[in-house]
Order: structure tokens, then C-alpha cells, then sequence
């Protein structure tokens, strides 16, 4: 019954994909035109085949309209999409270059206009261009391919809503050199202001490698100390609570000085200001309100901690010099915000960033769950699902410490939503960005009874 409407259906509108007749260089062509996902049907998902029925009439060219964004690896799988669709015809693959917004991403169309014909590639419109045609199809490393997205898309974003003119907040820390860095190759050195906002707690190995990065990069450098402020903040509080405010509180309170600020000077010449979460900060909600939460770009936030090193690697080596002195490169991260986090002393942020990236990848892109993951470690498939370079319990001094450590990601990602939710908007890089493919809902952290029930039994063991 299936195949026989299926069957009738195709008959009924074989005619729809007549091809029309047009003159291209002094030509008349036989052109069929379809429109983007028609020609993804290589897994023979729906009954009608719009390309093998623009075929059945044999047309000089299949002209496919498409608005594809960019995605990690995509393009390699959508040349083999279109050598295969081109056999025993010619298609003209068409996308446009440009960016676009769904309320919380912004998608970068990398365009990647191409022509094949019978199973060959013929040439191709290179990545992000409108002009520069090729007819050699480069194939790209992973972190090239986010080295020209997060250019592309700063640029245009930045241009179609403001002047390009940006106020950056300077931590000196990877992820700020690594914004600082791709802005200055976006929209130049001079429409870059580059903010140092220390207090008593920023060391003298970070505020001289702020220096040199900006001196490297050839932008602006202004320095605004905040020590004062904040005395005078945590003075007024205790005057009306009674009560003096806790380190944390105080770290807290450094923080949202400093969005006053980088706000202020923003309003002060009508620039904007950007943000410098990264995916794995934005998965544990390790930020402050209305500071790290805030700002008119989320650059990096789709990129785990350990793609922000790798980037920083690739924009030195794509610059052929230390744009980003390598002190920052190989220096641990930390917030600086309290004598317990001065790394001059050897203290860090409370993350193991080679642990943490796999396990927000597990979460987020994999959708794994608490479950699954003490299931791949009962099996003996752990090392293999979660991409770990050593067993698990080289990374922890037990199973149990591993697992505490699984089930504080689980919390930390499920309870930080309304963070997430308060975000600027963020660069797609994968599918699985936040505000994209990670829909969520600001729900319990909840755990299964299956899970319970697992772990009780490893841990018995």
C-alpha cells in the first residue's frame, strides 16, 4: 500500500521538477532547481527523491539553492554528498556567505558554492569568499576551520549591528588573549580598547604578560585599578549589614566592578564590550552574574578550555610569531581574585581542564548521562566513550572520588541554567552549542534509581 501511493505521489508531481530552460554564457541550458535539504536524501529517509526525479528528465544542470551554516567537518561530508549526488549529471551547489541569528546563536554560512559533474569535482568558491574561486578542494584541520569561522563571524556580526569597535576586558588569562587576538585579526588593532582592571590580588607574573600580549597585538592598553572601589564597597556593607562580606562574597563583588566599568567606558564612546566564556565555564556555570554573564558577543563560549589552548597555538603559528606570548599558553589558568587563587604561589582554578572538557562533551554533545557513564565503567569501555588518554583511576585516588566527581558535573551543568539563559549571544561552532542543539529547561538535577543501584554495586566492589 506504501509503495503504491508512494508510487502515484511520484507521478503526480514528476512534472514539478521539469527543468527550464535558460541562456547561461551565450548557452541554452536545460536547469532543474532544488532547494537545499532535497538533495540530502542519501539514506533513502523519505519515499520521493527530488534528485533522482530532476534526473528522469535530463537536465544539462541541477542548480541547488541552499543556506547551509557552518559546522565542524561539514564541508568534508557535503563534497562526498555531492560527488555521489552528481552522478551521470551536473550540479551547481549554491550557499551564501554570511551570519545569522536564531535569538541566542549566531551561525556563520561559510558559503562553500561548488560545482561537480558525474561523480567529480569541478571547482569551488573558497570558505567565507565570494570571489576566489579554485578548482584544488582544501581540506582543513579542525582548528583552521575555527580559526576562520570566529573571524568571519566577529566581523560581520559586528558590522551589521554597530561600528566594529570593541571594549575588551584584559584578565590575562588564554581565554581573554584568544578573544583579544581574533578581534584585532577581525576588525583591526585600532577599533580594539583592551581594559587591565587590577586589584590587590593580580599577580606580577599576569599584569606584565597583559602588557606584552597587548603590545604584541598592537591595540590599546588602558589600566584601571579597582583595589579602591572595592575597599569602599566592602565598607559600605558592613557599615548597613553589620556584617563584613566573605572572601566569596568579595570575589563576587570584584567581579561586577569590573562589568561597571568595562560598561561605563563602553557607554562612555558608544563601543560594545565582549565576553570571554568558554564552553566548559558555561556548562559548570563557573562565572558571576552580571559579569562573565553579560556583554553583547559570547566569541568562545561554544569552544571546551583545551580548544581555547589549541587555537592560541594555531593563531601563533598561522601569525609566525608570538601574537600570544607562550608564558600564556603554558601558564595554568586562574581567576586571581583572592590570596588563595594567586598562581604565583601555585594556585589554580578548581577544574582539571583535561578531565572536565570530556565530561562536558560526554553531557552535552554525547547526551550522555550519569547512568551511561558508570554503565562504560562497569564494562571496560570508559577510556574508550569519554576519549580518556589513561584509565580512570589515574586521573582519581578511587572509584568513589570518580564518581563524586561525575555527579558534581551533572549538578554544576543542570543547576547553572539560569546563567545560561542570561548569556550573550554565542558563536555556533558545533551542534551541540548551548541555546542550539542543548535545549534545556531549568529542571531538578535528578538522578535514576538505576543509577543508584549501579553505583552502590561498584562501589561495593
Amino acid at each position: 500500500s506504501k509503495n503504491y501511493f508512494a508510487y502515484f505521489n511520484i507521478q503526480l508531481i514528476l512534472k514539478y521538477f521539469s527543468p527550464v530552460e535558460l541562456e547561461i554564457a551565450w548557452v541554452k541550458q536545460k536547469v532543474s532547481v532544488l532547494i537545499c535539504e532535497d538533495i540530502w536524501n542519501i539514506n533513502w529517509d523519505y519515499d520521493i527523491d527530488p534528485v533522482a526525479l530532476s534526473k528522469s528528465h535530463n537536465p544539462d544542470l541541477i542548480a541547488v539553492s541552499s543556506c547551509s551554516p557552518f559546522g565542524l567537518n561539514k564541508a568534508n561530508f557535503r563534497n562526498k554528498l555531492l560527488q555521489n549526488q552528481s552522478r551521470n549529471t551536473t550540479i551547481a551547489y549554491v550557499n551564501p556567505v554570511w551570519t545569522q541569528d536564531n535569538w541566542k546563536n549566531i551561525f556563520a554560512f561559510d558559503g562553500w558554492s561548488a560545482i561537480y559533474e558525474n561523480w567529480n569535482f569541478v571547482k569551488w568558491v573558497k570558505d567565507f569568499t565570494t570571489s576566489e574561486v579554485s578548482n584544488i578542494l582544501t581540506q582543513k584541520e579542525e582548528i583552521e576551520q575555527i580559526y576562520e569561522t570566529l573571524i568571519y563571524t566577529a566581523k560581520n556580526f559586528l558590522q551589521k549591528r554597530w561600528n566594529p569597535k570593541v571594549v575588551i576586558w584584559l584578565s590575562w588569562w588564554i581565554d581573554s588573549a584568544v578573544v583579544a587576538a581574533i578581534l584585532k585579526l577581525a576588525i583591526w588593532s585600532e577599533n580594539v580598547i583592551w581594559v587591565n582592571m587590577p586589584s590587590k590580588f593580580n599577580s606580577n607574573t599576569t599584569k606584565s604578560l597583559a602588557l606584552d600580549l597587548a603590545k604584541n597585538l598592537e591595540i590599546d592598553y588602558k589600566i584601571f585599578p579597582i583595589q579602591e572601589s572595592i575597599d569602599l564597597k566592602v565598607k559600605q556593607i558592613t557599615q548597613i549589614m553589620w556584617k563584613s562580606p566573605t572572601s566569596f562574597e568579595i570575589e563576587n563583588i570584584q567581579a561586577r566592578e569590573r562589568w561597571q566599568i568595562l560598561s561605563d567606558l563602553s557607554a562612555n564612546i558608544w563601543w560594545v564590550f565582549t565576553n570571554n566564556w568558554n564552553k566548559d565555564e558555561t556548562a559548570l556555570g563557573y562565572a558571576t552574574l552580571y559579569w562573565d554573564v553579560s556583554w553583547a558577543l559570547a566569541l568562545i563560549a561554544d569552544l571546551h578550555k583545551t580548544q581555547v589552548f589549541e587555537l592560541a597555538r594555531f593563531i601563533n603559528k598561522k601569525a609566525w610569531r608570538e601574537l600570544i606570548p607562550n608564558w600564556i599558553i603554558n601558564l595554568k589558568p586562574s581567576a586571581e581574585l583572592s590570596d588563595a587563587q594567586n598562581p604565583e604561589n601555585g594556585w589554580w582554578d578548581p577544574f582539571n581542564y583535561e578531565f572536565t572538557w570530556k565530561m562536558v562533551k560526554a553531557f552535552t554533545e554525547n547526551k550522555f548521562t550519569p547512568t551511561d557513564i558508570l554503565e562504560f565503567y562497569k564494562n571496560w569501555t570508559l577510556k574508550q566513550k569519554l576519549w580518556f588518554d589513561k584509565e580512570i583511576l589515574e586521573y582519581f585516588e578511587n572509584v568513589e572520588s570518580f564518581i563524586q566527581e561525575v555527579e558534581k558535573y551533572w549538578n554544576l551543568l543542570h543547576k547553572s541554567y539560569f546563567k545560561r539563559v542570561q548569556a550573550p549571544p554565542i558563536v555556533t561552532i558545533s551542534k551541540s552549542s548551548f541555546g542550539f542543539d542543548n535545549r534545556e529547561a531549568q529542571i531538578d538535577a535528578y538522578l535514576w534509581r538505576n543509577y543508584e543501584k549501579l553505583k552502590e554495586e561498584i562501589l561495593a566492589k
